[in-house]
């Protein structure tokens, strides 16, 4: 049976995670996801276009876990909100985020082909490897209209600038040993990610 025939399926797992991490709220008084489950939901809600409950997962998300940095699969659900929800410029952003938070998810995604970067790379899911069997064609809010318009902002100049200097910090990381140095970079590589800096209180 496919993930598409399966969608009536998805209120009962959205609501189950949550209970899940309300009752660790309750108990411990903050939420034990070890199994990444947190990043689930807002995949979950796009793919039956829950809009509004994605908008008010997101708002949740930030308050409860204001230091995560996010999945880029769940950043990708996260612009497609925006994106459907006409907030163009918010998508943009949120977009942004998800190239910078794995470099082969959006060609994945717009089939534009990519060969690997030769960067730092700090966790697992920022390397090629961790989505290139991904069935992103099994994501309902990947339409044809998010889909146009993420390959029009992705290999637009000012993305791609961005990119490019990305890269460039990544590999600088690379070969970098100074740790002072090193930390430096990493600030900047955090600004482009984040809007902060690794460093920052």
């Amino acid at each position: 049976m496919g993930l598409k025939s399966q969608l009536w399926r998805i209120p009962a797992r959205i609501d189950s995670i949550k209970a899940d991490m309300k009752r660790d709220k309750n108990m411990f008084g903050f939420i034990d996801d070890g199994r990444g489950l947190r990043y689930e939901v807002p995949v979950l809600q796009m793919r039956i276009m829950d809009l509004a409950g994605a908008h008010r997962y997101r708002t949740w998300f930030l308050k409860n876990f204001p230091d995560d940095i996010g999945e880029p699969v769940m950043l990708l659900a996260w612009t497609a909100m925006f994106f459907h929800r006409r907030e163009l410029k918010k998508a943009h952003e949120q977009l942004c985020r998800t190239v910078y938070s794995n470099l082969y998810i959006v060609p994945h995604v717009i089939d534009e082909p990519v060969g690997r970067y030769a960067i730092w790379y700090g966790s697992n899911c920022e390397e090629p490897e961790w989505y290139a069997d991904y069935d992103f064609a099994s994501l309902e809010f990947i339409d044809a209209n998010f889909k146009s318009w993420v390959r029009k902002e992705y290999l637009g100049e000012p993305m791609q600038k961005g990119i490019e200097i990305f890269v460039k910090l990544g590999s600088l990381l690379k070969a970098e040993q100074d740790v002072v140095r090193r930390a430096a970079i990493i600030d900047e590589l955090s600004e482009m990610r984040y809007g902060k800096k690794a460093t920052a209180s």
